[in-house]
């Protein structure tokens, strides 16, 4: 019985057992394949075509070009408010090699300066904003009430009142600001000083200095991580990307970025993990890993990209080519131009929404 017993128990533990399965594993069809599409309209600043144009990006075609008023270059868009933003200047071009007294003898319009407020259901300019001398680039409060606005010519950050459309305080700075940008917790605001190579920090409710950050040659553009913790700078005439540690107000290190890059536009990754600059004179863009601090990838583009936007799905890269007249969209996974579409006249900046 004892024999009995355990064979019995021998034959339920096999018959238990679960047979090996023969079952192969399904191979995902290109159907399951969920497929990343661009989304998004990018608006264009055309500072040598007094014009801004709107595209399409997921079928890379322009949809309007209309007229916004002298040398449109910053551009920010208030989508709850349906509303964008665009700098327009009657100053002169005056680029680095052309000396102070080539630049004053230049015809200058300063009934031309100001913020083009834009109707984003009818792509109109429906009126221009006081903005203080020769505006460049500026950036809007989280609120939407407020705008920073770089003065170039005058050492300058004007902040203006949206509604009352009227300036309603003016910051000493440093020389030539350019780059604006608030920080995502509303908070500061950083402006990019070209002359000193300096960062100025704003306060943005008292509107007080709170300091100045030296940093590379030319500060251009600037960007931040969502924390609102560290500030990424391109430095054009040095050729690198200073990261500031903003509670403490020093930079960390320097991002070299090869010879021949000359970093002006920069965009963050969604992730945080990687940086896309546009090379300005240098024809290209690249791609930073962060945690490295060097490039990894690097395509050529057309003349003189500057203002650089990714869509709102992070498929392509859109810069502004101000040399040649066109943009470039580039595929950020391949890292290769997939077209490039001929705009205004000098495309400056990138704004996509």
């Amino acid at each position: 019985m004892r024999t009995l017993g355990l064979l019995l128990i021998i034959l339920l533990g096999i018959t238990c057992t679960e047979a090996p399965t023969t079952e192969k594993k399904r191979v995902p069809k290109a159907s399951d394949i969920k497929l990343v599409t661009p989304k998004g309209t990018a608006i264009i600043t055309n500072e040598d075509g007094q014009s801004i144009s709107f595209v399409d990006v997921a079928k890379q075609e322009t949809i309007k070009t209309i007229e916004v008023g002298k040398r449109p270059r910053g551009v920010k868009v208030v989508p709850a408010q349906k509303r964008a933003y665009v700098a327009v200047s009657g100053s002169p071009k005056c680029p680095p090699w052309i000396s102070d007294e080539e630049c004053a003898a230049k015809k200058t319009d300063k009934s031309a300066d100001g913020i083009a407020e834009i109707d984003l259901e009818k792509m109109e300019v429906i009126g221009i904003i006081p903005s203080g001398s020769d505006p460049e680039q500026f950036d809007v409060s989280k609120d939407g009430k407020f705008l920073f606005i770089a003065n170039e010519d005058v050492g300058k950050l004007s902040v203006v009142d949206v509604a009352k459309k009227q300036i309603i305080k003016e910051v000493e700075v440093s020389e030539e600001p350019e780059g604006v940008r608030v920080s995502p917790d509303g908070k500061i605001v950083a402006v990019t000083c070209e002359e000193e190579g300096e960062i100025a920090i704003v306060d943005t409710e008292s509107h007080k200095l709170l300091g100045m950050v030296k940093v590379g040659e030319r500060p251009r553009d600037l960007v931040y991580t969502k924390d609102s913790k560290t500030l990424y700078v391109t430095c054009e005439a040095s050729g690198y990307v200073s990261v500031l540690d903003i509670a403490n107000q020093k930079v960390l290190k320097n991002i070299e970025l090869g010879k021949g890059n000359l970093p002006v536009g920069v965009v963050l990754s969604n992730d945080e993990k990687h940086l896309y600059i546009a090379g300005g004179r240098g024809k290209s863009v690249v791609k930073v890993d962060i945690e490295a601090g060097e490039v990894v990838k690097r395509v050529t583009v057309e003349d003189r990209p500057w203002g650089l936007d990714k869509d709102l799905n992070e498929k392509f890269l859109i810069s502004a080519n101000g040399g040649s007249g066109d943009i470039s969209f580039i595929d950020i996974r391949k890292f290769e131009v997939v077209k490039t579409l001929k705009v205004g006249e000098g495309p400056w900046g990138v704004y996509v929404y």
